[in-house]
């Protein structure tokens, strides 16, 4: 069976491991206590916008196309999902690339750019894919 291992961190951070050793590759997965379910009437569909605006650019990589850079130079996948309570964001790579994979989702989350010209565009993505 699975060898779930959990560890809370200094920070209250809870870091799961669920280590698979015929697996050559690395799922980093971060899940944040937020979605729909918290949004209020004037809020609704902000966390899917904030899940969109992250992939267009962070401190290190300005734009989406330097953050596609840097992942595909790892031969890594990301994506995000938004559920009613939770935000999701992951990158999958080979197991040798973990530090790296982890300083790109930890830009994701923390070091989003968060621009303007971003929420106007990413606005109508959105609002497409809740209908």
């Amino acid at each position: 069976m699975f060898n779930v291992q959990s560890k809370t961190l200094s920070d209250g951070l809870e870091v799961i491991t669920v280590p698979l050793p015929a697996l050559k590759s690395i799922s980093s997965l971060l899940i944040v206590n937020t979605g729909s379910r918290f949004e209020n009437k004037d809020q609704f569909g902000a966390a899917h916008l904030l899940e969109h605006l992250v992939f267009k650019g962070t401190r290190s990589y300005p734009t989406s196309l330097e953050l596609s850079i840097a992942l595909d130079s790892l031969g890594a996948i990301s994506n995000a999902f938004t559920s009613k309570e939770t935000t999701g964001y992951y990158v999958t790579a080979a197991s040798l690339h973990l530090p790296q994979s982890l300083k790109i989702l930890k830009e994701l989350i923390f070091y989003p750019l968060l621009r303007e010209k971003d929420v106007d565009q990413e606005k109508l993505v959105v609002a497409e894919e809740i209908k």
